[in-house]
């Protein structure tokens, strides 16, 4: 009997690859590493780029409950030079970590008022 490609496209095959695509989604979630210093936070995703914000970057902490429990930090870049691009605004999206709340409250008293 030949391959199928109906199979595929049915609901069954709209599960499958749908339930291993968010299966891969929430495992590299899982393996996110944060790591936090007196000068900056750090957040290492597997197989992705690894991005630092400094604590005087910052502009925001908030909180997003669509995919877990994730902190969405908003700071200004650096721009090479020592000072802080005002004009721009970037954003940093943490996973949901243990200990998350008096991370949240640790990084708001940093921002400036």
């Amino acid at each position: 009997m030949p391959f199928r490609w109906e199979h595929l496209l049915s609901g069954e095959g709209l599960f499958t690859g749908t339930s291993l695509a968010l299966a891969l989604y929430f495992a590299r979630q899982a393996a996110t590493r944060v790591t936090l210093t007196r000068r900056a936070i750090t957040r290492r995703i597997p197989l992705g780029a690894t991005r630092t914000v400094a604590l005087r970057q910052l502009m925001s902490v908030s909180t997003s409950g669509r995919a877990g429990n994730a902190l969405i930090l908003l700071y200004h870049p650096d721009r090479g030079d020592g000072m802080l691009d005002l004009d721009d605004v970037r954003s940093l999206v943490l996973p949901a970590l243990d200990e998350q709340d008096a991370l949240q409250s640790y990084l708001e008293a940093q921002v400036p008022a």
